[in-house]
């Protein structure tokens, strides 16, 4: 992939982030970050209507990005991201994915998951770029 993610448009690195996080959320369930993934899916399909609603989970998921569990940080860090809306570039998208691996490494053992996940990566990649 080059540097300059030529086709890929903020809406599309966003989806494979969201996508991304939404594995690792399926996978070690957080309470905490429950209602920004809601939040995330409901404003996928019409950012405008859940506006009201950012702050308040935006303040949740800066709470989560500060407690105990490390892997929680990380992903929590991820969603944060995606709750910006400044516009999202490929460097976004791999310091999010970046946090996700880092997640990974606090539940699993790198060589358990490296290929699982590089494997993930190119399934989401493949079926984003389809989008194009």
């Amino acid at each position: 992939m080059r540097r300059s993610g030529d086709g890929f448009t903020d809406a599309l690195f966003r989806h494979l982030v969201f996508a991304y996080c939404q594995l690792y959320q399926e996978a070690y369930w957080f309470d905490q970050l429950e209602n920004a993934f809601t939040y995330l899916e409901l404003a996928e399909s019409d950012p405008e209507a859940f506006r009201t609603e950012l702050a308040s989970v935006r303040s949740e998921v800066e709470e989560a990005m500060g407690e105990y569990f490390e892997s929680l940080n990380e992903v929590a860090a991820a969603i944060h991201r995606l709750l910006d809306d400044t516009p999202f570039t490929i460097d976004d998208t791999i310091a999010c994915i970046a946090h996700v691996w880092n997640a990974h490494s606090c539940n699993e053992d790198p060589t358990d998951f490296n290929p699982r996940e590089d494997r993930i990566l190119c399934e989401l990649l493949a079926n984003t770029a389809t989008g194009l």
